[in-house]
C-alpha cells in the first residue's frame, strides 16, 4: 500500500506543477496512480476534471517521454 501512496503523492506532484490541484481529489477517488495515467484518454481526463484543452495537452505532454528533453522532467 506505501508504494500505491507515493505513486499518488507523485502524480499529485504533477497535478499541482500544472495547477491543476482542483483535480487532485478526482483522480484519487477514482484510483488512477501512474500506471493508469499513462493510459488515460482524453475524455478520461474531462470526466475527471481536466477541462481546458490547455491543461490537457500539458498533461499529455508530461506523459510523452520527449517531454522530458523539453521540460526535463516525464512521468
Amino acid at each position: 500500500m506505501a508504494a500505491t501512496s507515493s505513486v499518488t503523492l507523485d502524480l499529485g506532484g504533477v497535478l499541482a506543477d500544472l495547477d491543476l490541484n482542483d483535480t487532485i481529489e478526482n483522480f484519487k477517488s477514482e484510483r488512477i496512480d501512474l500506471d493508469n495515467f499513462l493510459s488515460l484518454t482524453e475524455q478520461q481526463l474531462i470526466r475527471l476534471g481536466v477541462k481546458t484543452i490547455g491543461d490537457r495537452l500539458r498533461l499529455t505532454e508530461r506523459k510523452s517521454p520527449r517531454s522530458e528533453e523539453t521540460h526535463g522532467q516525464c512521468i
